[in-house]
């Protein structure tokens, strides 16, 4: 049996509320090995956004984080912690970038604070370069969102780690580089 009817379209486009598009400018930002110490969360590195900067959002969809040390080590990416011991020096990351990045400073304490929190952790197993921990946009993206607020003042992201030496004063070193999309 053979019948004919006709189909209108009536939309052609579907929408999620509170979904981000995957579009805007990608970058990499990384830092040199950075020592760490076993008493306190140290900043192996820092972003945010230029304070001249408006209408920007960006969210950290990757980070990698290796253990170049020969003790295992935790890590945690924290937003607007308490940095203690002194301040985290920001510059440019380029000249077409809207965000500014502190490299690591052993001597600077990053804690939760009365403000910030850590976003997320985890372990760092020693390995002297041979041990790497990835966590792709799905584990980081729905927090990892930082930009201004309407006084112009901005999220810090801090990617810190410590060492899990048996002693006082085992010191190991890590990598860091954190994949960013800004959007505007």
């Amino acid at each position: 049996l053979f019948r004919s009817g006709l189909l209108r379209q009536n939309c052609c486009t579907v929408m999620v509320d509170g979904a981000t598009e995957n579009t805007g400018k990608i970058y990499v930002v990384e830092n040199g090995v950075v020592t760490i110490p076993i008493e306190y969360y140290s900043p192996v590195l820092a972003l945010k956004l230029n304070p001249q900067t408006t209408n920007v959002l960006s969210i950290i969809k990757q980070i990698d984080v290796l253990n170049t040390g020969g003790y295992a080590a935790t890590f945690g990416l924290f937003i607007n912690p308490t940095i203690t011991g002194g301040s985290l020096l920001f510059s440019p990351v380029a000249t077409n970038i809207s965000m500014l990045s502190a490299t690591g400073n052993a001597s600077l304490t990053v804690t939760e604070g009365v403000s910030g929190y850590k976003i997320m952790g985890g372990y760092l197993p020693s390995g002297n370069g041979t041990n790497t921990t990835s966590l792709q946009q799905n584990t980081v993206a729905n927090e990892a969102r930082f930009g201004s607020g309407i006084k112009g003042d901005t999220d810090v992201i801090v990617l810190a780690a410590r060492s899990l030496g048996p002693n006082t004063g085992n010191t190991t070193t890590v990598y860091g580089t954190l994949g960013v999309l800004e959007k505007s």
